[in-house]
């Protein structure tokens, strides 16, 4: 209620100024009494579903003509998580599963 909302009622010349489900995040975490909980694995894990969203993704880019950039945030994300980990020490698992479950 608190996103879907504050799309309509904060806006700026006819757009809505912050992302919505960000927004909702926010004013949840600073004014609930109750502890809230943020799930980054809200997808779940079914390859199934991520399948679908790698086709879906690979169907628009190439129709746009643009898969360059995603290709090349996708590598640039898994790198610097690769690189994070390997100067703090961690296990290289961390970041596989960083990028499995979409939690950074």
């Amino acid at each position: 209620m608190i996103a879907i909302g504050s799309k309509f009622v904060l806006q700026l010349n006819g757009k809505h100024i912050w992302n919505p489900a960000g927004f909702a995040i926010v004013v949840l975490l600073f004014t609930a009494k109750s502890h809230v909980w943020i799930s980054p694995g809200s997808w779940g894990s079914e390859v199934w579903f991520a399948a679908l969203l790698v086709f879906f993704a690979i169907l628009v880019l190439g129709a746009a003509r643009r898969s360059d950039i995603a290709i090349f945030f996708l590598g640039t994300h898994a790198a610097l998580l690769v690189a994070r980990a390997l100067w703090l020490g961690d296990l290289l698992a961390i970041p596989a599963h960083q990028l499995q479950s979409a939690r950074c």
